[in-house]
């Protein structure tokens, strides 16, 4: 499992709504939907300029707001979000469409009547501001933008924008295959090859993303190998790529004392069977998509513009539940029966067992007439619930694996488990602590891998991840 970080939710604007042709109306969409990187509140200098007909106003860097008119907005490319939250009145779904704000932020400020240069989101520390814990406890969670792009006739058409405030594949729904992978820098590799290594990686997800080859002039030097265009064919398969360093990273760059604290070694757990040939990295690349080809394709790409700088260290790879068309997207059922991610499910429907369909909240105080607990002390849903662990939260996203049979026989089976979040030694490993103590689903799992990573933040156009760090 690895265990990395994200930061806030990617917004759109809404434009195409009935309100949207009202600019106060407009603005007010956009200050509902801002990202913490994008704020809405405005300077009192810059808030007092007017608003025009047909104007609306936005928020780029924090207390730097532009205007940009309504037709201009239009042009931009759209996009959808989708928003799930718990209600009084149930489970809740709600999908709008307009412009990622993204894009907005970074169209040429000619086209907003000002002269010059680009405004753009601003750069976040390695480790982000706010984090998930907001996301999480409040109950809703955001999509990452998506678009459409041309594909072959029967093709996969979504198409996830690599660029924006956080990296794609951590907010956006989980994909039904996925890769995880770590590699290790050659001999020779120094700070400059790294960027190097980074922006050739970029540079290609970027291609992927959208379903397009990966040319031959982003190639490492000396490669013979070229894309095979495998792929092509299923479109973009709402591909993803999500790439992370390794404590040992920044060591290999020269770059010790910029190490963040968070990336302590995490700590031995009772039970653990770890094998070291199937953790740590000095690099981390998460791929995942819709179509199996597709991700198997980026994976190879990835291994190939690697020549010469890295060697893959470790691979799994996992699948999850593929949608059902017109049906909301199900939560990941383990090769165990359990609905992973939501509440420990009772047999016929995936609620709790407290009553109430799969979201509804547990009741960790019912008890039955004999005084016993509902859910047992030892259950894990109980052990595991941020009330139980000082408010610990983490976005998970899992999928299951199966990779043949062991020498005994049995299943080489199991679920890859990915701990999104902002510091593991206030996630993680305090939750991790009280399971080993006493979970009674426990007896039933054995750890065998485990990696620690940190995700930088989202890249803008003509950028790579991390380029902060290494330039």
């Amino acid at each position: 499992m690895a265990q990395v970080c994200a930061a806030a939710v990617t917004a759109l604007l809404i434009t195409s709504c009935g309100a949207a042709d009202d600019p106060k109306a407009a603005a007010a969409s956009s200050a509902s939907s801002a990202p913490a990187s994008a704020s809405p509140s405005a300077s009192p200098k810059a808030s007092s300029a007017p608003v025009g007909p047909g104007e609306v106003r936005i928020a780029g860097e924090v207390d730097k707001p532009y205007t940009i008119t309504l037709a201009d907005l239009r042009k931009l490319p759209q996009g959808e979000a989708s928003v799930e939250f718990i209600s009084a009145k149930g489970d809740q779904k709600h999908t709008y469409r307009g412009v990622p704000l993204h894009e907005v932020l970074t169209v040429p400020t000619e086209a907003a009547g000002a002269p010059g240069g680009r405004r753009s989101l601003t750069r976040r520390a390695l480790l982000g501001a706010g984090g998930l814990g907001a996301v999480v406890g409040g109950g809703a969670l955001v999509t990452a933008s998506m678009r459409d792009a041309p594909a072959a006739p029967g093709a996969s058409r979504a198409t996830v924008a690599f660029h924006g405030p956080q990296q794609a594949g951590i907010l956006h729904p989980r994909q039904t295959h996925a890769h995880l992978a770590a590699f290790d820098f050659g001999a020779r590799t120094d700070r400059g090859r790294a960027a190097a290594l980074m922006l050739r990686w970029s540079t290609a997800a970027e291609h992927l993303n959208r379903g397009e080859p990966v040319g031959e002039e982003i190639g490492p030097p000396g490669s013979r190998a070229a894309d095979t265009g495998v792929a092509l064919v299923s479109g973009p398969a709402g591909l993803t790529l999500t790439f992370g360093f390794g404590a040992s990273f920044f060591d290999r760059v020269g770059l010790a004392a910029a190490r963040p604290e968070a990336l302590a070694p995490l700590p031995a757990f009772p039970d653990d069977r770890l094998d070291a040939a199937r953790g740590g990295g000095n690099l981390f690349v998460q791929i995942a998509a819709d179509d199996p080809l597709v991700g198997w394709h980026a994976l190879r790409t990835v291994q190939r513009l690697a020549h010469g700088e890295a060697k893959t260290r470790w691979v799994m790879s996992g699948f999850t539940t593929a949608p059902v068309p017109g049906r909301s997207v199900p939560t990941h059922r383990n090769l165990m029966g359990q609905l992973d991610g939501t509440a420990n499910p009772s047999p016929a429907d995936g609620s709790p067992l407290t009553g109430g369909a799969e979201h509804t909240a547990p009741d960790l105080t019912a008890h039955r007439p004999d005084g016993v607990p509902v859910i047992a002390h030892s259950a894990h849903i109980r052990l595991a619930a941020p009330g139980a662990n000082g408010g610990a939260t983490m976005l998970r996203r899992g999928w299951s694996y199966y990779d043949g049979l062991r020498a005994d026989g049995t299943p080489d089976a199991g679920m890859l488990f990915v701990a999104w979040q902002c510091d593991p030694r206030t996630g993680f490993v305090p939750v991790q602590r009280r399971l080993a103590r006493g979970d009674a689903l426990g007896r039933y799992l054995v750890h065998e891998a485990s990696s620690l990573f940190v995700v930088p933040g989202g890249v803008r156009p003509g950028g790579y991840v991390g380029q902060a760090l290494l330039e």
